[in-house]
């Protein structure tokens, strides 16, 4: 018996409605399976990526480690910037760069013992980067442990727990340049100023005077015009200096205490940055490394497909 012409139209109507659902079931299967086997894909590059971040470090602190310790400067190995390497679709590209070729902030966390060379030189330093100098007695007071203001710009633990978001004063050396944006008076973007001439090591570290920005030098040193001291370190690129008393060799009176205490010739702490692609899958990093025992002491990474 024949269907009705109506049962027979709405049949035609349902095949072409399941033969479209299959049809979506199908592309949506396949698009599922695609992003699945991306995601596989991606975590494997990333692990990849993750390996050659290792090795990179481990190779930049093998560089350093090969060179002349008792004397650093930009005509090393390790200073040629920046080094590419692609092998098997792993593409790095990476530089080192001296960490003691900026002024170590932890040198001021101490109770009482640093001296009026390392905070005068700290100050000089803010008004470089356009900052007010009270922001050196509010960096102190974060860093040591005592409750006592340093100054009319320090602030200690009362200031902080008075917030509407209280904290306290970190009483130690900090790790992380970063965190002085926690300290009252500091900005993101005054912070971003300061940090091309200070860093955060670990203990007490002087300046290489082989590595560092002239205007940083000129602001450790009192009474030098920059001008000369930019002649004199033009010199290093020929010939590095030897030793801090070399450097200080007839510099004005006023400078030469400045220059013995703060300056050096030889560094520790080395930073090692770059990039690392693996497919689709890009990571920086940055990783902060010390001469002694080639030790790693921080590796920061970020990723972005």
């Amino acid at each position: 018996m024949t269907p009705p012409a109506r049962a027979r139209g709405f049949a035609a109507v349902l095949a072409i409605a399941v033969a479209g659902a299959v049809a979506s079931i199908g592309s949506y299967l396949a698009w599922d399976t695609l992003l699945a086997l991306r995601h596989v894909e991606n975590m494997r590059a990333a692990s990849q990526a993750d390996l050659a971040v290792r090795a990179a470090v481990k190779w930049a602190s093998s560089a350093v480690g090969q060179d002349d310790a008792r004397i650093d400067h930009l005509g090393e190995s390790w200073a040629r910037s920046p080094v590419t390497v692609a092998i098997e679709g792993v593409q790095v590209e990476g530089t080192i760069r001296d960490e003691q070729a900026k002024f170590n902030v932890n040198v001021l966390a101490g109770d009482g013992d640093r001296s009026e060379a390392e905070i005068t030189a700290f100050k000089r330093i803010l008004a470089r980067a356009k900052l007010p100098e009270s922001l050196a007695e509010a960096v102190i007071d974060w860093l040591d442990t005592d409750s006592v203001p340093a100054g009319t710009g320090g602030a200690e633990d009362a200031y902080y727990l008075g917030l509407d978001r209280p904290y306290r004063t970190a009483g130690r050396q900090i790790t992380d340049l970063g965190e002085l944006v926690l300290v009252k008076g500091f900005s993101a973007e005054g912070l971003a100023r300061l940090s091309a001439y200070v860093t955060a090591l670990p203990g007490v570290t002087r300046v290489n005077v082989n590595t560092a920005n002239p205007e940083l030098v000129a602001a450790l040193l009192p009474g030098v015009p920059e001008s000369d001291l930019r002649a004199r370190l033009a010199q290093r690129d020929r010939q590095p200096f030897r030793t801090a008393e070399e450097f200080a060799q007839k510099l004005p009176t006023e400078a030469v205490q400045a220059a013995t205490e703060l300056c050096d010739v030889r560094s520790e702490y080395f930073t090692a940055t770059g990039t690392v692609r693996v497919g689709r899958v890009d990571t920086s990093f940055s990783a902060l490394f010390t001469r002694k025992a080639l030790a790693v002491l921080r590796v920061v990474k970020g990723a972005g497909a």
